[in-house]
């Protein structure tokens, strides 16, 4: 079997460290895996460009299966994908794409050049459905967290200060403001706690200047990082900062990572993840700010939970499940 993933570009984030790990694992199991992106340089290109590019590009790799991730690279995919490869839409996105009528014509008009739709949450594809519900051949396979995040893990007796950690694209979605609220209410108050934030910034002007230019002493933008799992070796906590989710690889990698960490109730979790995650009041910087003193005060017993429930999060959650589910789902819909 023939595997092409198509991406958007080589940039930081869910999606592009899912199907890294993703193209490893088939690689591993006697798969021809590689990975096409729309726009390779990470600039963007015109779209008869990117249509072009990619259409040599999938002549070129002759793949059976192509599994393009998120709205534009299945856009484009279903278009200049040959008539013998079976492209297969991979949905990423937290929020719904086709609340415009334009949208959903265009999604009708390419169902027709579509094998099947892969959601990695219910809860996602049940929107999608609820748009296009007739004909369309749909499963569910949740995100998958890469052998990276397997750490041996002790936690520290007595942390102070307690590191917080937010690992996330500076996008709106992430609410940089909020988690900027949240250290300077903290700040006020004289808690022992220093807030990071890694992950690139979005590009946007009003958003990145957020965390460039309006932080308290105890909060500091850390940049991009390739690699997460080295600042959750060293996190006391994770700050979960989003309300609106597509089952969070962030969430899984912490979780695996053996890390508590703190979400807004907004979110809706697999009931075995609330063993290492304890929700806040969504919205609230006080409710996010007593959740972070309520872990603190009952130090170290959190720690040692999330650490005991990394097992069970890896046997659920690892990238091995994820990948056998994939190969399995191309294999039956051949």
């Amino acid at each position: 079997m023939k595997v092409a993933h198509v991406l958007l570009s080589p940039r930081i984030g869910g999606a592009e460290t899912i199907v890294s790990s993703l193209d490893d694992g088939f690689k591993v199991r006697g798969v021809d895996s590689l990975v096409i992106y729309l726009d390779d340089s990470g600039q963007k290109q015109n779209r008869l460009k990117r249509f072009l590019g990619l259409r040599r590009k999938l002549k070129q790799c002759g793949a059976e299966n192509i599994l393009a991730h998120s709205f534009l690279p299945a856009f484009y995919a279903r278009l200049a994908a040959p008539r013998r490869s079976s492209v297969h839409y991979v949905l990423h996105s937290a929020s719904d794409d086709y609340d415009s009528l334009s949208n959903r014509i265009i999604e009708r008009v390419l169902l027709m050049r579509t094998k099947s739709v892969i959601a990695v949450s219910a809860q996602q594809l049940g929107v999608y459905l609820s748009h296009f519900r007739k004909n369309v051949t749909s499963t569910v396979i949740n995100n998958g967290v890469s052998d990276a995040f397997r750490i041996k893990r002790s936690y520290r007796p007595s942390p102070y200060p307690f590191r917080v950690v937010t690992i996330a694209r500076v996008s709106a979605q992430k609410r940089p403001a909020f988690w900027i609220e949240v250290a300077k209410l903290a700040h006020e108050r004289n808690m022992n706690f220093i807030f990071e934030w890694w992950g690139p910034l979005s590009g946007s002007l009003d958003t990145d200047n957020l965390v460039l230019n309006n932080l308290p002493p105890n909060a500091f933008f850390m940049g991009p990082t390739e690699k997460p799992e080295i600042q959750l070796r060293t996190a006391d906590i994770v700050f979960q900062t989003s309300d609106r989710e597509a089952f969070s690889l962030s969430i899984l990698e912490a979780a695996v990572a053996g890390i508590p960490q703190i979400y807004s109730d907004k979110l809706e979790l697999e009931k075995s993840l609330e063993k290492s995650l304890y929700a806040y009041q969504n919205g609230s910087p006080l409710s996010a700010l007593q959740m972070l003193v309520s872990i603190v005060a009952a130090w170290p017993e959190p720690a040692k939970a999330a650490i005991d429930f990394s097992r069970t999060a890896y046997r659920s959650f690892g990238i091995d499940q994820a990948t056998e589910k994939y190969l399995s789902w191309l294999l039956k819909e051949r």
